[in-house]
């Protein structure tokens, strides 16, 4: 009897054990398995902005990648692509790495060695990624006030709560002499104390299930520094938050004030509390122990705020990392790009990675440039395509072509605009407000500025009188700009200051056919009648345009 229960014990343990390690290989290879795959899954962005927002309030000298341009480049587009994050730290760390093109060249090694030998090492590449599901993502995690302003969150008059807290022994000290009367005071003590950590519990709910957060996000940051402690003390930084010397230093010292953090923060305010967790809660609540513990918490955060944003940032590089390197491994090509003293772009084969199956460009740009072309060939993309391998280049270390090399520079457009109905600005208005502002941190910045058919909102006598203002000033400043335009008299007045730059297309059957390639020299074609044909327009209609034409010229 005892041998058979002892061995039905072991065939137990052995069962279970076999479905963790089988379950644990299945998890594994599906991390193998989906590196360098095209991401399927989308992150809301309403809850990834929210570290950048307060780095961006807390920094006010830094010249972040504007909103125009990030809306200009499909940055959002381009964020999904990348992101194959693991955690909530990891989702909004890339999203402000992807805004900041002025981090130090040192950043940029480093973060380039961090991706490659991720890139490199499967074994250890899955085992991170375990350690960062294993902090998992929390849909706005609340973390980015406690890192940028944690005096904000911190609970006044909590002397009070400590006096509540105390009041309950208090009160039974009066038992010995009156128990009526020792009762009374203890029981409505603890009425008040439970109203007063209940209805506190409430609103501090979003608060407490942050400090949670942060309470995986060390204990996950300790275990990357017990599996790969030797490993990160070879990779060199002067990175995350300016911390210096090895990542492994820098995670050590990050981790110093808040190693023992035991577990997480109490959640006496769950409704759904199993009932064998009653008196447990009620000793919580009657003590005032979640808002105690609270408080201590966000003390020790601003005694130590410079290392809280460092371990955050610590943390976010290596998901960041893991991102950037299954997103060179989904790219049909990559390089590390080759920064340079000069202001010259040199481009082999480069392309855009939101287009499928793209024509690659290669193309030196040492001046500024006027890309024309008809509708539809192509400058835009190409333009666009510059502008999103700069901002790769400088935030990531990576580029989507075979070489790529630049001068650091600040990046910034005028592309997307629109009319705005509510504030009942006009398409015009708000283009010369675009321009004006490239025109402002042109004078500010070292700048690769791209602007998408300049003043296209007005007539076309003063469009091309103010076109050519703006471009010679913009020349003038030292900065380097990429426009796509139409207007092939722009390529004539300036010429001597601007470079001709084309796309062009054939008609073949009926047809048109773009084969996207960049050539020298201004546009000598126009498709747009061409178009109103190819669509199925009436022929008087094309009849009576092309004679038009004709006579303007």
């Amino acid at each position: 009897m005892i041998i058979g229960i002892i061995t039905a014990v072991v065939l137990i343990i052995a069962l279970v054990r076999w479905l963790v390690l089988r379950t644990r290989s299945k998890s594994e290879r599906i991390l193998l398995e989906s590196f360098g795959n095209i991401p399927s899954d989308t992150v809301d962005m309403r809850y990834v902005r929210s570290y950048h927002i307060n780095a961006l309030q807390s920094n006010e000298e830094t010249s972040f990648i504007d909103a125009t341009t990030w809306n200009d480049l499909s940055m959002d587009s381009v964020y999904q692509r990348i992101n194959v994050c693991h955690c909530s730290v990891g989702d909004e760390y890339l999203y402000h790495v992807l805004h900041d093109v002025h981090v130090q060249s040192d950043t940029l090694e480093f973060r380039g060695k961090l991706r490659q030998w991720l890139f490199d090492d499967a074994d250890s590449r899955v085992r991170l990624q375990k350690i960062l599901k294993g902090i998992g993502k929390r849909s706005g995690s609340g973390l980015a006030i406690f890192l940028f302003d944690p005096v904000a969150k911190r609970l006044s008059h909590d002397w009070m709560y400590g006096v509540l807290a105390l009041l309950p022994i208090t009160a039974l000290a009066i038992l010995p002499f009156s128990m009526l009367v020792g009762m009374a005071v203890f029981l409505c003590i603890v009425c008040v104390n439970i109203i007063v950590s209940v209805s506190m519990g409430k609103s501090l709910e979003s608060d407490l299930e942050s400090l949670r957060y942060f309470s995986a996000l060390v204990h996950g940051a300790k275990v990357i520094q017990r599996i790969f402690g030797n490993r990160l003390h070879k990779i060199a930084t002067s990175g995350p938050e300016n911390a210096e010397g090895t990542l492994g230093s820098a995670l050590k010292e990050a981790l110093g004030p808040y190693r023992n953090m035991r577990g997480v923060l109490p959640g006496s305010m769950h409704r759904n509390a199993a009932e064998l967790e009653l008196p447990f809660l009620l000793f919580k609540a009657v003590f005032l122990v979640d808002l105690i513990l609270y408080n201590r918490t966000v003390d020790l955060m601003i005694t130590h705020t410079k290392k809280l944003r460092q371990l955050y940032a610590i943390v976010g590089e290596f998901d960041v990392a893991l991102s950037a390197a299954s997103f060179c491994a989904s790219l049909s090509w990559y390089c590390t790009p080759v920064f340079k003293a000069d202001h010259v772009i040199e481009v082999e084969e480069g392309y855009h990675p939101l287009i499928a199956d793209p024509v690659p460009n290669s193309v030196v740009l040492d001046n500024d440039c006027i890309v024309t072309g008809s509708n539809a060939s192509g400058k835009s993309t190409f333009i666009k395509m510059i502008a999103l391998n700069h901002i790769l280049a400088q935030t990531l270390n990576v580029c989507c072509a075979k070489s790529y090399s630049l001068g650091r520079s600040h990046v910034i457009s005028s592309m997307a605009l629109r009319d705005d109905i509510i504030s009942g600005e006009s398409y015009f208005m708000a283009e010369i407000r675009s321009l004006k502002r490239i025109i402002k941190e042109c004078e500010r910045h070292r700048c690769t500025c791209f602007i998408d058919e300049i003043l296209r909102g007005t007539n076309t006598p003063e469009r091309i009188a103010a076109s050519t203002a703006i471009l010679r000033v913009l020349h003038q400043t030292g900065s380097l700009c990429l426009v796509a335009s139409h207007d092939v008299e722009l390529t004539a007045i300036l010429e001597n200051v601007y470079e001709n730059y084309h796309f062009s297309e054939r008609f073949e059957d009926n047809e048109i056919v773009f084969d996207y390639l960049l050539k020298k020299g201004p546009s000598r074609t126009r498709n747009a009648i061409r178009l109103l044909e190819y669509m199925g327009f009436d022929a008087q209609i094309v009849a009576e345009a092309r004679a038009m034409l004709v006579n303007a010229e």
